[in-house]
Order: structure tokens, then sequence, then C-alpha cells
């Protein structure tokens, strides 16, 4: 597959950025990009990439005012055109079919062509020549996708919310996104983090770690001065089935926590601990004890209010 991937001075190279990277790594696709002359001033103006930094990104490479380019001519066999982002005055060309430059030329080939064209305007707010030139290109077949976030994924970074544009545009062409989440897909791949705190006593220090799954939760204690598994207590409902390796002994304290949270857990739960210290001595393993059964309290308490506090926004909600 041939894409064309046209970028111009809007802000938001960074998409074109990583569309770029996404396509990299898809073999079946041969990219040919254009810049025009601002959208590598906006390149360096946004972003931390080079020139040099993009062109390694593409197979093939244009200057925008290059028309006489091989694929500004409807005989080069490209299946598709992607402009993004796209400025105000590049949707102004390619509606009114005013093909000065490379970039407009190959959107005019793809429409007369009737290949994919995927235009990504990037402007806000719109004014009615802006909505008009729109409408007018997707009454001629274009597809006008902009980047708008979306927060049924729950996006955590700017990448996020660039990665989800970039699995819409793809989508326009079949080609698999890595990166991205669909709708649904949060639940299903994410753990939810409740807690992580670290207690300090006897010169030790314990990191305690909380992840909900669904009704089930994971509860991980760690410390000292080498990280490791030591020790696992698991159960549903009461059933508690615990284990350590070897010449371990954490097992003392996943079945302490384990115990003090069985009756908060509504789901499955398991406990991991790996606490070791060089030349422990007694005191010692009487501190970290204690420092686990404090944490299992404070953890105790933390998943009832948890609990609570979605037990009212559930409430809440159905008198809405």
């Amino acid at each position: 597959m041939d894409l064309i991937i046209g970028v111009t001075g809007a802000s938001g190279t960074i998409y074109a950025v990583k569309l770029l990277e996404a396509l990299k790594k898809t073999e079946s696709v041969t990219t040919h990009v254009i810049f025009s002359d601002y959208a590598w001033a906006n390149l360096e103006i946004e972003t931390g990439y080079t020139k040099e930094d993009v062109l390694s990104l593409a197979d093939h490479s244009y200057d925008n005012r290059d028309l006489a380019a091989c694929i500004s001519s409807g005989s080069y066999p490209a299946d598709g055109v992607i402009i993004l982002p796209c400025s105000m005055k590049t949707l102004s060309g390619i509606a009114n079919g005013y093909a000065d430059n490379l970039i407009t030329r190959v959107c005019d080939v793809a429409l007369k062509e009737r290949r994919r064209l995927v235009i990504c305007p990037r402007e806000t707010p719109l004014n009615t020549i802006h909505l008009k030139h729109m409408y007018e290109l997707s009454q001629m077949g274009a597809v006008i996708a902009p980047p708008m976030p979306a927060f049924y994924n729950h996006p955590e970074t700017v990448e996020d919310i660039v990665n989800h544009q970039i699995m819409k545009i793809l989508d326009q062409f079949r080609i698999p996104c890595e990166g991205a989440k669909r709708w649904g897909e949060r639940c299903r791949t994410v753990f939810e983090e409740l807690m992580d705190f670290t207690m300090t006593g006897h010169g030790v220090s314990v990191q305690f770690k909380v992840l909900r799954m669904g009704t089930d939760c994971l509860v991980l204690a760690a410390g000292g001065d080498t990280g490791h598994i030591g020790a696992i207590a698991f159960g549903d409902r009461g059933e508690c089935l615990s284990n350590a390796r070897e010449g371990h002994r954490e097992g003392v304290v996943t079945e302490l926590i384990y115990r003090e949270l069985e009756s908060v857990v509504s789901g499955g739960l398991a406990v991991l601990a790996g606490i070791h210290v060089d030349g422990i001595t007694k005191e010692q393993i009487t501190g970290v004890v204690a420092l686990c059964e404090e944490g299992a309290h404070r953890i105790a308490a933390g998943l009832r209010e948890y609990q609570q506090e979605h037990k009212e926004e559930k409430g809440g909600n159905q008198n809405d």
C-alpha cells in the first residue's frame, strides 16, 4: 500500500510524526511525505523532533513546490492521501481545486481518481467558510477527520490523545494501530491503582501497592535491600492458600495481610511479599511484622473508604 502524507502549517505536527512512526512499523505500507515550509517551522516550534528525524521515518519525501514529482500524476498508483494537520488555506485550495503546490495537487488527484482522501483540519473555532469547504469535500467523497480527543479511553498522557487520532486515521485504511485504546478496552487492559505508600521503622522501609481488577484485589509488599518475591497468599471469600519460596519467611506477613483484608475484598485477593534485609536482627524482624500489620490496617481503611465513595456515586447516578 502506498500512502501520501501531506503536512501543512496548522498546529499539530506531532500528529504527523506519530503517524509516520506507526506506519514505519507496518512493512506493507510505503510512505510518501510532503511538508510545507510552515510545517517544518512548526515541527521545530512544537516538538523536539528534527527534520532529519522525520525524513528517516519516511520511505520517500518531496518538496512541496515540486509539481513535477511522480506522485503529482494520476498515473502513480497511490492508494490514499492523508493531510495531517490540514490548515484552512490548504483546505480551501483542495475544496476549490486550486492545486498550486504538491500537497493540494495530490489531493486533487485523489479526488479525480476516486481514491481515499483523509483530511484532518486543525482549527477552532470554525467560521462558515471553513465549514462550507469541509461540507463540499465530504460531498466529493473525502473523509473529514479533525483531531478531536476522546475520553472514554481514559487518556493519561498527551501521547494517548495523539495515538487515538492516529488510530482513527489508520482505521480508514484498515491498518492496525498499536498503543491506542478502543471503546471498552480500558477495563480489559488496565489495572486500577488504589494505593501506593511506604512505611519505615527499625531501619527498614516497606512499600505497599494495591491494585484493583474488577472485584479482585492484588496487594504488593516489598522492601529491604533486595527486591524479590518471597511468598504469596491468595484465595477467595475466606479460603487462603499460602506458599513461600525455599528459605523465605515472608509467608508470615502475606497471611497476616490476607487475614486483615479478606473481609473487606468482595472478590479474589492475592498478597505478594518480598522483604530482604542483609544481616537482619530479631528486632528488625519484629519491626517488619509490625510495619506490615500497620500497613494492612491502612489498606483496609482505604478500601472501605473507596467502596463507600463508589457506593455513593452509584446511588447518586441512579437518582439522576
